[in-house]
């Protein structure tokens, strides 16, 4: 299929009395090739079902994580310094916090945010076409949640504008930057599966089963580009998507971690839930 592996896998491909074509990257190249295997290896961690499985799978992620820094001029040994100086001032996730809300003046008090008031639109609210994409009613700048449906079924739900707050979007209707909910159902709308974890998951559970052999024939040749055309297809050919803005990005946070949990009437997403 033309992906990134260990320098042994052609080896051991050989000794099985098969053959291994490969070439090497470089570059750019082998930097989003290792993006890519990133992705696919973090899914994989993600899926894994039992301690051992966790184990391979978690190794598999930092042999990929050493590459990256290696290519960037950096040793594992580095990263993990780096690592232990943030945990030794944000600490790490040993007690298992997840943080639903803050007040403004730092004491207990009212959620700012109701998830209830929002997942109207996101089940019931207007339907738009990937087909159609783009979508002037998102604001250039814009913290939300969205759904994915196709037909009657709940496919996916994400947000986006993690990092915005209330005051930088008030503050940005003059950026002709997209930023936060626009910019991800663009990249979503583009069928790019380097660094898009909703591509990735069409790719992988819709689109590769589906592949023609002429396609097939195309991608071992080395033709990965075809992914993300038939991704893109697929997408835009298939999928509609409604969508919520939220006063910043740590609402969108919540409210799409309580869409997983099944706050819709409809419940749980098919490719993503908690």
């Amino acid at each position: 299929m033309g992906k990134l592996v260990r320098d042994k896998i052609p080896e051991i491909i050989e000794a099985s009395g098969r053959g291994a074509q490969v070439r090497q990257l470089r570059g750019k190249a082998f930097e989003r090739a290792l993006h890519d295997k990133l992705v696919e290896e973090t899914t994989e961690l993600c899926d894994a079902k039992t301690a051992d499985e966790v184990l391979e799978e978690a190794a598999d992620v930092l042999e990929v994580i050493r590459a990256i820094a290696f290519v960037h001029g950096h040793e594992l040994s580095e990263v993990i310094r780096a690592a232990d100086a943030k945990r030794a001032t944000r600490g790490g996730f040993d007690s298992r916090l997840c943080l639903e809300a803050t007040s403004p003046d730092g004491h207990d008090g009212p959620a700012p945010f109701a998830v209830e008031e929002f997942l109207e639109p996101l089940e019931f609210g207007p339907r738009y076409r990937f087909a159609d994409w783009p979508n002037a009613e998102i604001p250039m700048v814009a913290a939300g949640v969205y759904t994915v449906w196709e037909g009657d079924e709940f496919v996916y739900v994400g947000f986006a504008g993690m990092k915005l707050t209330v005051r930088d979007i008030a503050q940005a209707n003059s950026l002709r930057k997209a930023i936060g909910l626009r910019d991800r159902l663009n990249s979503h709308a583009s069928g790019a599966r380097s660094g898009d974890q909703f591509c990735v998951y069409i790719c992988d559970r819709f689109v590769l089963a589906a592949l023609g052999e002429e396609d097939r024939d195309a991608i071992r040749q080395g033709d990965l580009r075809l992914l993300n055309v038939r991704t893109r297809q697929h997408i835009r050919e298939r999928y509609d998507y409604r969508f919520a803005l939220t006063p910043d990005g740590k609402a969108a946070r919540v409210l799409e971690r309580a869409v997983q949990q099944g706050a819709l009437s409809i419940g749980k997403p098919l490719l993503n839930p908690l």
